[in-house]
């Protein structure tokens, strides 16, 4: 039985989902089916309870699944270890991440870390598609917003935890209050944030997901791609503006342009978080171990809850 089959076995288990683990572990659909086909041949038994709609484990794939786990796991653990005497990777780290997130002192940390651990060959890659780079083994681990863990031999370790907030003019009736709710967002024009032209953000993605949820679709007056030119257009009533809070310009409070704003929490909080991730082999090299035990000890006392 192939290794690979093994971990496509494990990651199906989690997902119950053919066509999100076939994204998960780069193959097709078809040729995922044909795997689990033949692994079930060679043990004589089904693993899944298979319907036109839902994927479940059976008994025996239930079974099969306290013996899997740990192969895969070891497949990844030698993979690891033979790659890194190849290569020569135990004194190097590639390090992605995206611009947009480099307000959470991203790359402050970065370069202490350098510094401080002198011995390592750090590697920062700037990137607005910085999960491309993971999967394709060009980054040993990146910094992304908002996972939602689907790849079983991706870890997730958290770095921050931010949070939206409503940006009111200060004559608007809203402007002064400790937070506001989202039904009292219902009738405000907004000014959204774009990544990049025709790229809403991430947050302006939550933010209407969870309006719709709410029983509306938020009015957008007008899309724009820096935040410091949002609160420039809030300022001047062209409409209410959503943000996560540490994306206010590190200038606000100097430039007297920003005097004309208020930040407002949104209640309850909506949670915006960072993560690091990297793939679970890559525990084993030194640099690796260095890197994520100071990630941990420099995220728990910043990170806001």
């Amino acid at each position: 039985m192939e290794n690979r089959y093994i971990k496509e076995f494990v990651s199906l288990a989690e997902t119950c989902n053919f066509q999100e683990t076939a994204e998960i572990m780069h193959v097709s659909q078809s040729a995922l089916s044909k795997h689990i086909k033949k692994m079930e041949e060679e043990l004589g038994v089904s693993l899944f309870d298979r319907s036109t709609r839902t994927v479940k484990l059976n008994k025996y794939g239930t079974e099969f699944l306290k013996y899997a786990t740990p192969i895969a796991q070891l497949c990844n653990d030698y993979e690891s270890a033979i790659y890194a005497l190849r290569t020569g990777s135990n004194n190097k780290l590639s390090v992605g991440f995206q611009a947009r997130l480099g307000q959470y002192g991203i790359l402050e940390m970065l370069s202490d870390f350098s510094q401080l651990y002198s011995y390592i060959n750090l590697n920062m890659d700037e990137s607005n598609r910085p999960m491309e780079l993971l999967r394709a083994k060009q980054c040993d681990f990146i910094f992304a917003a908002e996972y939602e863990p689907r790849d079983p031999d991706i870890e997730q370790l958290l770095y921050r935890v931010d949070h939206l907030v409503a940006v009111f003019p200060l004559d608007h009736p809203l402007a002064h209050e400790t937070f506001v709710t989202l039904q009292q967002l219902r009738d405000e024009n907004f000014v959204m944030h774009e990544d990049i032209p025709g790229n809403t953000s991430m947050e302006t993605r939550k933010f209407r997901k969870l309006c719709l949820e709410s029983g509306f679709e938020p009015k957008t007056v007008m899309t724009v791609s820096f935040t410091s030119n949002i609160v420039r257009l809030v300022g001047k009533g062209v409409g209410i503006a959503v943000m996560n809070r540490a994306h206010a310009p590190s200038d606000i409070d100097s430039n007297p342009a920003y005097k004309k704003i208020s930040f407002v929490d949104i209640h309850p909080l909506i949670p915006f978080k960072i993560s690091v991730l990297y793939y679970k082999k890559h525990k084993r090299a030194k640099a690796a171990q260095d890197f994520i035990q100071y990630v941990k000890d420099h995220s728990q006392d910043q990170a806001v809850e």
